[in-house]
Parts: C-alpha cells; structure tokens; sequence
C-alpha cells in the first residue's frame, strides 16, 4: 500500500499486484523492482475498490552506487497481523522471491546489467555479515539465509565441477544415449573447476583492494 495517501497517481487503499509486468508476491518484492529498475518511471498494477487499475510512469528517487544507479522505495507497506497460516505463507514467497532475485542478479551479470565489480567473494562477504550483524541479528540471520540460497542457486548452475553441471552430463547421456568417456568427463571438471579457482581469486583479490583503498 502507499505511504502517503497520494503519490503520483497510487492510494494509500491501493493494493499492489504488479510492477512492470512483474507480480507481486511478497512485501520485499515491490522495494526489489524499484531498486532494479527505479531510475526509470514504473508502471503499477493495483487493486482498488474490487477493480485493478493501471498507474503508468511512476517515478522514484534515485542513489548512484559503484557507477550504477538504483532506485529508493519511498512507500511503507501496512502489516498485518501474524498468524501461523501468513507466516508459513509468507516464508514460502519470501524464499521465491530471494530466488528470483538471486537468478536476476545471474542473469544480470551474463547480460552486462552489472559488471564483474559488483561480485563478491568470501572476504567481501565476510565484510557484508560482519556489517550487517552491527545492525540487529535479524537482519544478519536473514543475510546468511539468502547466502545460503545464492549457493545452493549457484551450485545448480550448469557449470562443470559444480552439481548443474553433472545434472547437466547427465541429462546429455540420457539424451544421447551414450556416456561420455571417464577421461573427457575428468577433464571437462577440472577445467571448470579451474574457472570456478580463477574467479575465486580475482573477486577475493578485489575485495582485498577494496579494503585497502
């Protein structure tokens, strides 16, 4: 729901279903797409009064970050009462929608949405929790969740040495019928594992400099 009782065309009764084509399914989703794509007017679809309603070019203020530009949710959503149904409920969505993010920021980073400066590895991570664990444990029990989940994302990825990738030889031999050879199949790991090294130590060797200067 908006914040104030009028904000470029949203109500304070408003329901939000949809941002940009993207449905909402949980709280944080709205403050997610206005982040990602807020420096660009939003198109809303909300329910008002039993009818949905389309709000075109809504605009939010913006932060710069690193060379890119977010933008900064300004509507406070009203809460509801907790009750063992909302709570499984909302974990559920909360954890698709960490998901989601998650494959977003992938696809991002293949696409060239963000650069290679916005990974991070373990001592960069490490920096982030220490951070956040100054906020309040919730915050920080949250932010090892999603780091948890970014790893069994990552893990599933079709890349040699990881899990997607023997999912992903796998599925090739049940295709093709034939399985591929023990010396191709200990190569093509190695090789990927040796990727996996590489990125490892670039982003931690990023991150090391990133604390010095």
């Amino acid at each position: 729901n908006a914040y104030r009782e009028s904000y470029q065309g949203l109500l304070s009764s408003d329901t939000i279903l949809e941002i940009n084509g993207k449905k909402i399914s949980y709280p944080e989703d709205i403050s997610y797409q206005i982040m990602l794509n807020g420096s660009e007017p939003l198109d809303f679809l909300v329910e008002r009064g039993g009818q949905t309603v389309t709000i075109n070019d809504v605009t939010f203020p913006t932060i710069e970050q690193d060379g890119y530009v977010y933008g900064l949710s300004n509507i406070k959503l009203l809460t509801e009462k907790r009750t063992f149904l909302n709570v499984i409920e909302n974990t559920f969505y909360s954890s698709v929608s960490t998901v989601k993010m998650i494959w977003d920021s992938i696809i991002g980073l293949l696409t060239g949405k963000f650069g290679v400066e916005q990974l991070s590895g373990p001592i960069g991570v490490t920096e982030a929790m220490v951070k956040v664990a100054k906020i309040d444990f919730k915050s920080f029990v949250y932010f090892v969740a999603v780091i948890s989940m970014n790893l069994g994302v990552f893990n599933l990825l079709p890349i040699p040495a990881l899990d997607g990738g023997t999912l992903l030889l796998t599925f090739i031999e049940m295709i093709t019928k034939k399985k591929l050879p023990k010396k191709v199949e200990d190569i093509v790991k190695l090789v990927g594992f040796a990727l996996l090294m590489s990125l490892v130590v670039f982003v931690s060797i990023k991150d090391i400099f990133k604390l010095i200067f």
